[in-house]
């Protein structure tokens, strides 16, 4: 299965927002990340590309997050470890992972509703048998048009 996530072109500082979307188009949920700051550990959002994503579970298949909620590690990430998609609100839950959300807040860098999110994400991923790719894009309106 690909899964597409959609970034919004933000100057430099400002976060990174996008959305995720199946290979046929459905909308899935919302996404935060931190700025684009060349891919430094611990301050950056990953570059755009093709990456696998998985589930990071336990021996015993659970989720390996706090709670059980669901984690997915995104692999392949140059120069980058550990990175995941896993629940938080605000820039500070992150130091470089991907936050996913249902809405976006208007008036600070956040984003809610993310276990409701990636309970969806999760829930469908589930029937579908891996490999799972998650396509990255920065997507700029005044320039690309129309999004890919």
């Amino acid at each position: 299965m690909i899964i597409d996530l959609i970034r919004f072109y933000n100057p430099d500082g400002l976060p990174t927002y996008g959305w995720v979307r199946s290979q046929d188009g459905i909308f899935i949920c919302r996404s935060l990340e931190l700025p684009w700051h060349n891919n430094v550990r611990k301050r950056s959002c990953i570059p755009g590309g093709r990456y696998e994503i998985m589930r990071r579970t336990r021996e015993d298949g659970t989720f390996w997050n706090r709670n059980d909620a669901p984690c997915f590690l995104i692999r392949n990430v140059p120069d980058r470890d550990d990175i995941l998609v896993h629940l938080g609100n605000y820039l500070r839950d992150t130091e470089g992972c991907i936050m996913f959300g249902e809405t976006i807040s208007h008036t600070f860098p956040a984003i809610w509703k993310s276990g409701h999110a990636m309970n969806r994400f999760a829930e469908y991923l589930a029937p579908l048998p891996p490999p799972h790719t998650i396509n990255i894009y920065q997507y700029h309106p005044m320039i690309d048009g129309e999004v890919p």
